[in-house]
């Protein structure tokens, strides 16, 4: 932190001199033009490209700065011969989850938004707050839809490949076991602090980064491409599934990334779907939590699964649709839709 003398001198001195104009130089900002007169196709090109990049570089940087902590066991472990009965290999994990989620979402994110837009905060929409009201609907509304997106998982699971793509499926269904046995692990101990860990991991960092690459970058660019909101949300949603690797969960999450992306389209701001992937990955997070401690029978598969009475699952699900809709309501009445608020904002 800056000590008092340092923090007056600055403020003393034109706060102009050290804009972003003064101190890019004519190349670099000629570059960034060009980057930014790009079209939506090559700027989706360019985001795979620094998601990539990041990747790469942030998870061997990451694991560099681990390997004093862990030792030799850092690598054993990326090589996936893991302990996950091994509390230190489970903290290890961890660590590569976070940094994962940073150099694949957030940093890309931030770093697309510099070079191939006007900014952060102004081209995600951050500046433009979602009613409180609203935010807690959309919430309570992905609480409802549990069921329902239960009822899809169910679905899914039961589809298979052609006998021809065999090899494929048992290989899919082996990554989707391991996946699931390493969730498990983590929200399987009963420790106040791994709770409070497994929500930054699982629900407040995905609900930021991929909503910010998902919902703030690659819908808008293919609603730039397309012409189309609805087409934009839908194919949005189908990468934003893909992009998980898992075969029999695309259903649900897919179903979940069009509701995430139309609570963005009425709103015109990121916080409410952002606030939306936070209580359905932390929602799920608290009940394995609680399952895991004793405090409750269910667990985070059974809790909100209805299929054996299909009433109750019509009911609760006509009940989170009638939510949705009030949402698309509300916010058109309001005039908060994102194309509005675009409008608004292009003509500024």
């Amino acid at each position: 932190m800056f000590k008092n003398n340092v923090s007056k001198t600055v403020h003393i001195v034109n706060c102009s001199y050290f804009s972003t104009a003064n101190l890019i130089n004519p190349f670099m900002s000629s570059v960034i033009n060009q980057f930014r007169s790009f079209s939506p196709f090559l700027k989706l090109i360019f985001l795979f490209m620094l998601i990539f990049i990041g990747m790469i570089l942030i998870t061997i940087i990451g694991v560099a700065l681990a390997i004093p902590f862990y030792g030799t066991d850092a690598l054993t472990i990326l090589m996936g011969k893991h302990d996950l009965a091994n509390p230190l290999h489970l903290a290890f994990l961890r660590y590569i989850q976070i940094i994962s989620h940073f150099a694949m979402f957030i940093i890309p994110a931030l770093v697309y938004a510099k070079l191939f837009e006007n900014g952060s905060r102004k081209f995600y929409f951050l500046r433009r707050k979602a009613s409180l009201v609203i935010v807690l609907i959309g919430g309570f509304a992905m609480i409802l839809l549990l069921p329902f997106v239960n009822w899809l998982g169910d679905i899914n699971a039961a589809m298979s490949l052609p006998s021809s793509m065999k090899g494929l499926e048992e290989w899919m269904k082996i990554a989707e076991s391991s996946a699931e046995a390493m969730i498990l692990a983590f929200v399987s101990e009963t420790q106040w602090h791994v709770l409070i860990v497994n929500l930054f991991m699982i629900a407040i960092i995905p609900a930021i980064g991929e909503e910010l690459i998902f919902r703030g970058i690659i819908m808008r660019k293919l609603k730039d491409w397309f012409g189309n909101v609805h087409v934009a949300v839908i194919v949005s949603a189908i990468i934003f599934s893909a992009f998980h690797m898992q075969f029999y969960g695309f259903l649900p999450r897919m179903f979940l990334g069009i509701v995430l992306g139309y609570m963005f389209v009425w709103s015109g701001s990121l916080w409410l779907p952002m606030f939306a992937h936070f209580v359905n990955n932390g929602f799920a997070v608290v009940i394995a939590w609680l399952h895991a401690s004793g405090r409750l029978e269910q667990d985070m598969d059974s809790f909100g699964n209805f299929t054996h009475a299909p009433g109750t699952l019509i009911l609760i699900t006509a009940m989170a649709f009638f939510i949705l809709a009030l949402l698309w309501y509300v916010n058109k009445k309001t005039n908060l839709h994102y194309c509005n608020y675009k409008h608004e904002q292009d003509s500024r």
